[in-house]
């Protein structure tokens, strides 16, 4: 029996609902008077929409772009809704402490071990 919603495929679904996300928060952006923080959430579904379709090229692509620049782009992700969040509050973000924060531990992470089960799809 075919198994047809393996982690590609199902990364690769998710990505596009982000990219569609984006589209449409790119669209409100330009055409209405949108809240602090807005524009970071619209760049974080572009770097989730980019690093879910990377992760969904896994032994298509390089390694590195599969594996270090996908799991960069998500932590990057990550930052970008903290910082959003902390944006909409109505407190200054820390947006260089959050995405050095997440993508130094992505990148050492994904580096120094030799099989992260959890982050990389084989």
């Amino acid at each position: 029996m075919t198994n047809y919603l393996d982690i590609r495929t199902l990364s690769l679904a998710s990505g596009i609902i982000y990219l569609f996300l984006s589209i449409s928060m790119i669209y409100i952006s330009a055409n209405q008077k949108t809240f602090k923080g807005f524009n970071q959430w619209t760049v974080a579904s572009l770097f989730n929409f980019s690093g879910l379709v990377l992760i969904s090229s896994r032994n298509t692509l390089p390694d590195f772009f599969t594996i270090v620049m996908a799991n960069g782009l998500m932590f990057s992700f990550i930052a970008l809704i903290t910082s959003g969040l902390v944006s909409f509050v109505g407190r200054k973000p820390r947006i260089r402490l959050y995405m050095a924060d997440s993508t130094s531990k992505c990148t050492t992470k994904s580096l120094t071990e030799d099989r992260m089960r959890g982050l990389v799809v084989e």
